[in-house]
């Protein structure tokens, strides 16, 4: 994964959620759309920014830490995920019945700061490709719950869960798992190869 395809992934994912907001045309629904698809094109993002393949010459060449390098490009990926979702939401509340730009951005930014956290965490302490695995893992607790008819099982459950967490609390934990992530990432993302 490059890390240069951040942005092009977060617009096609603000664009498929404007797309899905679009076609489930109705309150409910279309939020969770318009949200898992906003997580997910964060998420991948994320882990794209995360990627140990990208030389991380930054770290390398440089007296500038791993610790830093590693904020910043999980800010730039957040950075430009926010920005296109908060474009996504204007578009999403215009074409479609899902409400003000300001009530849809309330849904996603929480969820949004955890995936991220979480994501970093997974990648610096285990792998990147895992920390993709944990966040897409982590989408059914993160999205807005379904209608009360289908809240049986596990749907009951995260329901219950996220009526309990506040919002407050949500982003409060992805940035808890960001520190944790930045704190651990002690080495380059990249090890430098030995010269022949």
């Amino acid at each position: 994964m490059a890390p240069w395809l951040m942005g092009p992934v977060a617009l096609l994912a603000a664009t498929l959620a404007v797309f899905a907001a679009r076609f489930f045309e109705g309150g409910h629904a279309a939020a969770r759309g318009f949200v898992m698809v906003t997580l997910l094109g964060g998420i991948i993002s994320v882990s794209m920014a995360l990627s140990a393949r990208a030389r991380d010459g930054v770290s390398l060449t440089t007296p500038i830490g791993p610790r830093t390098v590693l904020l910043s490009r999980v800010v730039m990926a957040l950075t430009v995920n926010l920005v296109s979702a908060v474009c996504a939401s204007w578009a999403a509340s215009a074409l479609a019945a899902i409400g003000s730009p300001g009530a849809l951005i309330a849904v996603w930014f929480a969820p949004l700061l955890c995936a991220a956290g979480l994501v970093t965490f997974v990648s610096v302490s285990v792998a990147p490709w895992l920390g993709a695995v944990a966040g897409i893992l982590a989408l059914p607790w993160l999205t807005p719950a379904q209608d009360d008819a289908a809240r049986i099982g596990l749907g009951g459950l995260i329901a219950g869960a996220q009526e309990v967490v506040p919002a407050v609390a949500v982003a409060g934990l992805g940035c808890a798992f960001l520190a944790l992530g930045v704190l651990l990432a002690r080495r380059p993302l990249l090890k430098a190869h030995p010269a022949s």
